[in-house]
C-alpha cells in the first residue's frame, strides 16, 4: 500500500512541503581554533527557488563529531584521529550556519551551486531525512565532513568518484577539487559564489577608504566628528559601513559590551540620517580571494640541494603527509598560518644519511591587526613538538623539544605582515644547554603577486647557560598549483643555503 508522503507531517514541514528544488555545497575556510576545521569544513544546503530570502531559511546539513563540552585539546585531537568519537548529521536553517561561520568564527564561505534535476534533489532530500537520526564513527582524516558530503553526492550521481577510498587521509578541499574537475564533463557545478566573512568585509572596505575617509573613520572612533561632517553623503555611508563592521568585530571579541552597544547605536543613528541604499563598492575588491578547488594538494615531497659551511654539499628530502605553510597558496585555508603534521626531513651528505628534523606537530597562526585601533589587535600564537638537530653547527646534537608562543602582528598597506612572538621552549638536555629556554621571535611575510612569496624571521634563544641567534629567510616561486620552487637561507651557529623543488599531491 502506498502511503502519501504528506502523511509524515514532520518530514513534510522539513522539506518545505516537498518544494526543495536546489542544492549547494558550501566550504568554510580553515579555522585555527578548532583542530577538526584546520583544513576547512563542508556543508550542504537544500533550498526552494521561491525567493532570495529562501536561501537564509533553507535547510542545511553538516556532519561532525559529537564532542563533550570542555574536552581537553590533546584528548580531542587523539580521539579524533583514532576514531574515538561518534559523529552524525545535524540540520538547521542556513542563517544559523552563515552567522556562526561568517560572523562568529570569521570564516569565508564558498558556495558551489549544483546543477541537479528535481528527481536528484528529491532523492537527496529524502535520504538525508533518514540519515539525520543515525550515528557513525568519526575520523579527522578520512571519515569527516568532506567524505560524508561526498558520499551523498555520489549517491545521486553514481558515476562520480569524489575521493579515493583507499587513501589514508581525505581532506575537505580535495572533495571540492574533485567536484570541480568532474564538472568539466557533467557540468555538475552551475555557479561558484563567494560569501566573505565579517572580518574580510572589514579588511577590504577599510583598505579601500581614501586617506581622508580613513582619517574620518579613525577620528569617528575617537569621538572626533570634524572630518566626518565634511564628507559627502556617499563617503559618509562608506565610513559608517566600515564602522559597523568594526564594532561588530569588537562585539565578537567580547570587547567592553556596554561601550560597543552604545557606539553601535550611534553609528546606526548617523546612518538613518542619510538616504537609503548601500554605498558604492569596488566590485573587484575580492579579486584576490580564490575558491578551495584552486588550492595546492595537502601532501608534500620536497627535494633541495644545500651547501653548508659545516659539511659543504648535501641533499635534503622533506615529506609532509598533511600540511600547509606560510608560503603555500592560501586558498581555502587560514591566511598567514602554518600547519604541519609528521613533517620529516632527511639530510644526505657525503659522509652519512641522517634524520635532520621531525615536526610531530607545528602550528603557527599569525593574525594581523587591520586598523591598529583598540580592540582590533587579535593575538598570534604558535605550538611545536619536535625532534631533530638543535642547530646547523652540530650534526650530532639531536634533541626533543616542545615550544609555544604568543604575540601580535600588523599588516601594512603594501600587504607585508610584521609579527612578534614571545616563545618558551622545553628541550631534552644535551652538552651544556639548559632544558628550558626563552626564544623571542620577530619576522615578516610578504608577496609580489600570487606567484612570489617570502618570509623572514630572527629569533634570539637564551637559556641559563648561554644564548644564540637564529635567522631564516625563504622564498617561494609558484610554477603551477601543485609545484613550486623554494630558495632558503638559514643561520644557527652555522650557515646553510638550499634550493629545490616542491611537489604537492
Amino acid at each position: 500500500m502506498d502511503i502519501p508522503i504528506e502523511s509524515c507531517s514532520e518530514f513534510w514541514k522539513w522539506s518545505h512541503e516537498g518544494d526543495i528544488k536546489e542544492a549547494s555545497l558550501f566550504f568554510a575556510n580553515g579555522f585555527m581554533e578548532n583542530p577538526a576545521s584546520f583544513f576547512g569544513h563542508a556543508i550542504l544546503r537544500l533550498s526552494t527557488n521561491k525567493s532570495v530570502t529562501s536561501g537564509l531559511l533553507a535547510n542545511t546539513v553538516d556532519y561532525g563529531a559529537i564532542i563533550p563540552e570542555n574536552e581537553n585539546a590533546l584528548i580531542y585531537i587523539t580521539k579524533g584521529v583514532f576514531g574515538g568519537y561518534e559523529a552524525g548529521y545535524s540540520d538547521g536553517n542556513f542563517y544559523r550556519q552563515n552567522y556562526n561561520y561568517g560572523e562568529i568564527q570569521l570564516r569565508d564561505l564558498w558556495e558551489y551551486e549544483l546543477n541537479l534535476t528535481d528527481d536528484q534533489v528529491w532523492l537527496l532530500t529524502t535520504h538525508l531525512w533518514e540519515l539525520v537520526p543515525n550515528k557513525f564513527t568519526y575520523f579527522f582524516t578520512y571519515k569527516n565532513c568532506g567524505t560524508a558530503i561526498a558520499d551523498l553526492i555520489e549517491l545521486i550521481i553514481p558515476e562520480l568518484e569524489l575521493y579515493n577510498r583507499r587513501a589514508l587521509w581525505v581532506l575537505p578541499p580535495e572533495i571540492f577539487r574533485s567536484l570541480y574537475e568532474a564538472s568539466d564533463t557533467n557540468k555538475i557545478v552551475k555557479n561558484i559564489n563567494y560569501h566573505p566573512s565579517r572580518l574580510t568585509k572589514f579588511k577590504y572596505n577599510f583598505e579601500n577608504l581614501t586617506l581622508l575617509q580613513a582619517q574620518a573613520f579613525t577620528d569617528f572612533i575617537s569621538y572626533d566628528y570634524h572630518i566626518f561632517e565634511t564628507l559627502t553623503e556617499q563617503e559618509k555611508k562608506l565610513v559608517l559601513t566600515v564602522a559597523l563592521d568594526y564594532f561588530q568585530l569588537l562585539k565578537i571579541r567580547d570587547f567592553d559590551r556596554e561601550y560597543v552597544a552604545e557606539r553601535n547605536r550611534e553609528v546606526l543613528i548617523e546612518r538613518l540620517k542619510l538616504s537609503a541604499g548601500n554605498p558604492p563598492m569596488d566590485g573587484s575588491r575580492y579579486r584576490n580571494e580564490k575558491p578551495p578547488h584552486e588550492s595546492a594538494r595537502p601532501s608534500l615531497i620536497r627535494v633541495m640541494g644545500g651547501y653548508s659551511d659545516q659539511h659543504e654539499a648535501s641533499v635534503l628530502v622533506q615529506y609532509r603527509p598533511v600540511q600547509y605553510d606560510l608560503l603555500s597558496l592560501d586558498y581555502g585555508r587560514p591566511k598567514n598560518a602554518e600547519l604541519n603534521i609528521f613533517d620529516t626531513t632527511v639530510e644526505i651528505t657525503p659522509d652519512e644519511v641522517r634524520i635532520k628534523n621531525i615536526d610531530f606537530l607545528n602550528i603557527l597562526s599569525i593574525n594581523p591587526s587591520i586598523s591598529g585601533l583598540e580592540g582590533d589587535r587579535p593575538y598570534s600564537w604558535g605550538l611545536r613538538v619536535n625532534y631533530g638537530q638543535y642547530s646547523l653547527g652540530c650534526s650530532t646534537c639531536d634533541v626533543w623539544s616542545a615550544s609555544g608562543g604568543y604575540g601580535r602582528a600588523k599588516e601594512l598597506d603594501n600587504g607585508i605582515v610584521f609579527y612578534g612572538l614571545f616563545e618558551a621552549k622545553v628541550q631534552s638536555h644535551f652538552e651544556d644547554r639548559g632544558i628550558f629556554a626563552l626564544a623571542p621571535k620577530m619576522g615578516f611575510i610578504g608577496s609580489s603577486k600570487a606567484k612570489f612569496k617570502y618570509e623572514f624571521y630572527y629569533q634570539f634563544i637564551v637559556d641559563k647557560e648561554q644564548a644564540d641567534e637564529k635567522i631564516h629567510f625563504e622564498t617561494r616561486y609558484q610554477i603551477h598549483r601543485d609545484m613550486d620552487v623554494r630558495l632558503r637561507f638559514e643561520q644557527h651557529n652555522a650557515v646553510q643555503v638550499s634550493a629545490g623543488l616542491s611537489w604537492y599531491w
